[in-house]
């Protein structure tokens, strides 16, 4: 079954990417956050206030300025964080599903700029990818997970469950622990 192509914006926000990285530390500090994901003249023209960084991406980094109030801006390939704290304003004409005001705002300023935006919902713990007039909630790892075995047990394929990246110790323990539940449910897992 196919699922057809899925936005280039969402590749970046795979687990294991840095992005994915901070954007799930913003779901584990239980705070929210509005991204934008690159710059350009319209997305300057409803913008005010905020403060430029222009420094290095870092996962941390972005954890703590979602601390903030305002939408953190950052590079069209998200290596550099350029702004933060911004104050956005897009048109309020502009329809409208959504009816959180990050949210609201985050589909907006995608129609309007037509740059994606990233939200994290403080109350839900949910990352959401506004692209293309279309949300995408994006998928937690172990979400992906379960629907990849369902779909191998509904197809009668014998699952075998891969952790790879064993290399990076610092991460291997943790890992390990998600994947106990399913180690116990008799899926196999190879490192």
């Amino acid at each position: 079954m196919s699922i057809g192509r899925l936005p280039e914006e969402i590749i970046r926000l795979a687990p294991g990417t840095p992005l994915r990285d901070g954007l799930d530390r913003i779901v584990s500090g239980h705070t929210g956050a509005l991204i934008v994901l690159g710059t350009s003249d319209a997305l300057q023209a409803i913008s005010t206030g905020g403060f430029v960084i222009d420094v290095p991406f870092t996962a941390p980094q972005l954890r703590e300025l979602a601390k903030m109030d305002g939408a953190i801006v950052l590079s069209d390939n998200a290596d550099r964080i350029v702004a933060a704290g911004v104050h956005l304003s897009p048109d309020a004409s502009l329809p409208t599903g959504e009816t959180g005001t990050r949210h609201r705002s985050a589909e907006r300023v995608a129609r309007q700029v037509g740059l994606p935006v990233v939200t994290v919902s403080a109350s839900m713990s949910t990352i959401s990818l506004f692209t293309g007039g279309s949300r995408i909630v994006v998928p937690r790892p172990d979400e992906l997970v379960a629907r990849a075995l369902l779909a191998a047990e509904s197809e009668e394929i014998a699952p075998l469950i891969v952790l790879n990246k064993c290399d990076l110790a610092d991460k291997l323990p943790a890992a390990r622990q998600r994947l106990a539940t399913l180690a116990g449910l008799g899926y196999p897992i190879l490192e």
